[in-house]
């Protein structure tokens, strides 16, 4: 055989294999079960002392109804068996308008698991989020923080999510946020800061929280060599610098960047597996009194 048709050959097939793979990738889904401050990965649902200052959650992310190809099913079986005691989700629930009732009304059936009902479900808006998605989210029972707080005693211990609005499409007003914060009192060892573009926490002066979740990067959607899905792709700081998915320390905080659910642009990924994040967020025994 020629070699140049043995090389078109092989080009063809590995390209088609890395397009099957990348339709089959945003069907699966993976549930990643992390302790923090450590990022240390759990090998069952959750750990197996639980002490009192514990924060347990649960973060969905980047629904992208439009382009979700996760079978409902399996994003219940996959929720079932978790007992968190917060839900945070991090924005976007579609690509386009038309299908945010589609994606309210996902979350309002994630929200009937006998095991998701009755905690807070909280949320802020993504870049692709319009103001009558995050109203029918209200509607649904979920809390929309938009550079505000919420307050929730877990334990008998007082824990604050600071929810902060979408820099993009939103009015990000961290002083506003952090105001409402401080009024509490309560220590940065337990506040947590939701934010969809984890960009916003460059924002953040050092020292008001010790905790941070967040999404929009999708974990790169699809991978490339040299990292150029960060750098072709995309234009924000923090991926560029490799902050873009997992758990990661970032100045005096410590979080989880999920790569999300549904996929943008176009219904595929590639080595970027949709994600649930399990967080289980430690505080210090030597500083959990303060």
């Amino acid at each position: 055989m020629n070699p140049g048709w043995f090389i078109a050959i092989l080009v063809g097939i590995v390209g088609l294999a890395c397009l099957l793979r990348g339709i089959w990738e945003p069907t699966r889904l993976e549930v990643t079960h992390v302790v923090l401050p450590g990022c240390q990965p759990l090998s069952g649902v959750q750990a197996a002392a639980e002490p009192a200052d514990v924060l347990r959650v649960v973060l969905l992310t980047d629904l992208h109804m439009d382009r979700m190809r996760i079978p409902k099913a399996r994003l219940l079986a996959a929720l079932e068996p978790l007992n968190p005691d917060l839900v945070l989700f991090g924005g976007d629930l579609a690509g386009r308008e038309a299908f945010e009732p589609a994606a309210a009304a996902l979350l309002s059936r994630l929200r009937e698991l006998p095991n998701l009902t009755g905690i807070p479900w909280l949320a802020v808006p993504g870049n692709h989020d319009s103001g009558d998605g995050m109203r029918l989210l209200q509607q649904a029972g979920v809390h929309v923080l938009r550079n505000q707080i919420h307050v929730h005693q877990i334990r008998g211990r007082a824990w604050q999510v600071i929810g902060l609005d979408d820099r993009r499409q939103g009015t990000l007003d961290v002083d506003r946020a952090l105001g409402e914060a401080r009024q509490t009192g309560l220590s940065p060892r337990h506040t947590l800061v939701l934010v969809h573009n984890p960009d916003s926490l460059l924002d953040l002066p050092p020292g008001q929280a010790a905790w941070f979740c967040g999404g929009h990067f999708h974990g790169g959607q699809i991978w490339m060599p040299f990292r150029l899905e960060f750098h072709v792709l995309r234009d924000e700081k923090l991926p560029r610098i490799g902050y873009d998915k997992g758990c990661l320390k970032l100045g005096d905080m410590t979080g989880c960047i999920s790569r999300g659910l549904g996929c943008v642009l176009f219904p595929l990924r590639f080595f970027s597996l949709p994600e649930i994040v399990s967080l289980e967020i430690h505080v210090p025994k030597n500083e959990s009194m303060t």
